[in-house]
């Protein structure tokens, strides 16, 4: 209890307490001159007006002064005043997941956030760090001085302009996310000497730091990274270990790989055939050891599969499918064609759909190497869609894939995965919206006209199909609405099925899209007004 609180309680002519000392120095005058019970009542009066309107600074976050920087012109210009009221809107928890959308148009349209919304929207940032990379795209440079001025806001301080000088500061005295921030602009700028600073450091950090320092080489990640990872599987803290085997996955040829390439050679043997198909004979790992485990097989379980066959799909998320493309010499469908016809099947397709997952995420392939991968993701996605004893064996966001995808490579095979399903869904298409919103959800952009218009229409004419309740589509539907394109929506808004017995309990979720649709069509409209 305060002695403030104290002094109110047993009331000043009890007890002599000493409660000024708990003032700020600047309302200690203030209050001096009265008697003991007025004192106590303007004391309280005082620090509750200063606690909301005066606050400073704390003193661990200097002001920092404007630069040079920040002084010159912005290269942003300012929103129209019908697209700043709609962020405020949106700030006051009126469609929060449509933040990011603005954030998107007003970087398409080379907008900064309104100067009186910054200190909202950079609190918006500090509780969501998925929306950080699209907040500092347009914060403006009034906005990066501000970050600087609060300790929660430093994960959008720096600008452009940064130099050496101002990542080193950051790095020595800075918080933890001061300091990834200034090892990730350095691995962008000179990832050698970022590796060297990381390195120098490495011993004195605690395991929790060296958690959140490590993920940083996966910018420019390269063979030159390799030894300092590969010292950091003998780490003692479990999520360091994991970390750096992450990040030795999806570095090609560094010698992880090569002793995954080492363990499968005597387990995946491919019998080909002249008269008859070929036939892939796979055999489970005899036993685990320490090397094994070093390279985190076994560290993860699944509970899907067996000790043994765990192992082998560990072991098969290391490498990349493309491998086993090239190796077999044969199409991802003709690949998993193979594995389907194995007693193993299960341990296959888990190994394989964790390698495309950590692979695209990684973000590091080539866009030719990119698109087969697409080639895989689609094929994995055909598979689930059509077997229904091989969906038990998927990692439960393995469609979010499809974010990882250019965006028009994402669509064309969504639009190809929505054509093959034919024109009339029912409840045999429920696996099908299950990954359309899987997809959306990852998307980063929405999704053009023919895509949305195929899926809506579809959706319109099957829904006195499905016999699972409305509730169950409404995520799915919530999902749709954040990525469906307004302006050809507006065509589908009439047509449902309203006599349907059904309508009544669809009604709401439906209605719901639509609000949400036709409030991303006026922020899209809002942009595109004059100044």
């Amino acid at each position: 209890m305060s002695k403030l609180d104290a002094a109110l309680q047993m009331g000043s002519s009890r007890a002599r307490i000493a409660f000024e000392e708990e003032l700020p120095e600047d309302l200690r005058s203030m209050v001096a001159d009265y008697a003991s019970e007025s004192r106590l009542w303007r004391a309280i009066g005082a620090l509750e007006l200063w606690t909301r309107a005066g606050y400073l600074p704390p003193a661990a976050v200097p002001a920092t002064a404007i630069s040079s920087t920040d002084t010159q012109e912005d290269a942003l210009q300012a929103c129209p005043s019908r697209a700043e009221a709609m962020l405020a809107q949106l700030l006051r928890d009126s469609h929060p997941p449509l933040r990011g959308e603005w954030l998107r148009l007003a970087a398409l349209h080379h907008c900064r956030i309104p100067a009186r919304l910054l200190p909202r929207m950079l609190e918006v940032g500090s509780s969501q760090q998925a929306l950080r990379p699209a907040i500092v795209a347009v914060l403006g440079a009034r906005g990066h001085w501000l970050a600087r001025q609060h300790a929660q806001w430093t994960w959008a301080s720096s600008t452009p302009g940064n130099d050496d000088g101002d990542s080193a500061a950051q790095w020595e005295a800075g918080t933890l996310a001061q300091r990834v921030l200034a090892l990730r602009q350095l691995r962008a700028r000179d990832p050698v000497a970022a590796l060297q600073r990381l390195q120098a450091s490495w011993s004195q950090e605690s395991p929790e730091d060296r958690a959140m320092l490590l993920p940083c080489l996966s910018v420019s990640l390269s063979l030159a990274d390799e030894a300092f990872l590969e010292a950091a599987l003998d780490d003692r803290r479990k999520e360091v270990r994991l970390q750096a085997q992450q990040l030795l996955r999806t570095l090609p040829g560094c010698a992880l790989q090569q002793r995954m390439l080492e363990r499968l050679a005597p387990l995946l043997h491919l019998q080909r055939r002249k008269l008859f198909p070929d036939s892939l004979d796979v055999a489970l790992p005899a036993a685990s050891d320490k090397s094994m485990l070093r390279d985190g097989i076994g560290a993860q379980g699944r509970p899907q599969l067996g000790e043994k066959a765990g192992w082998l799909a560990d072991m098969l998320a290391s490498l990349s499918p493309l491998h086993w493309t090239e190796l077999f010499d044969k199409s991802p469908a003709q690949c998993l064609k193979l594995a389907l016809n194995n007693d193993f099947h299960g341990a296959l397709v888990q190994g394989w759909s964790s390698a495309l997952l950590w692979h695209m995420d990684a973000g590091t392939a080539t866009p030719a190497a990119a698109a087969a991968l697409g080639d895989w993701l689609q094929a994995l996605t055909l598979l689930w869609l059509a077997t229904d004893g091989v969906r038990v064996y998927y990692v439960r966001d393995f469609f979010s894939a499809y974010g990882a995808l250019p965006a028009a490579d994402a669509h064309s095979r969504l639009a190809q995965l929505v054509d093959a399903c034919g024109p009339t869904w029912s409840d045999q298409q429920l696996p099908l919206l299950g990954v359309l919103a899987d997809a959306a959800r990852a998307s980063s952009t929405p999704w053009p006209a023919a895509l949305s218009l195929a899926v809506m229409q579809r959706l319109r004419t099957g829904l006195p199909a499905f016999s699972v309740p409305a509730w169950h589509f409404k995520p799915t539907l919530e999902a749709f609405a954040q990525v469906l394109d307004p302006a050809a929506m507006a065509a589908c808004e009439a047509g449902w099925p309203t006599g349907s017995p059904a309508w009544a309990s669809w009604q709401g979720p439906i209605d719901d899209m639509f609000s949400v649709i036709r409030f991303r069509h006026a922020l899209s409209l809002s942009f595109q007004e004059q100044f």
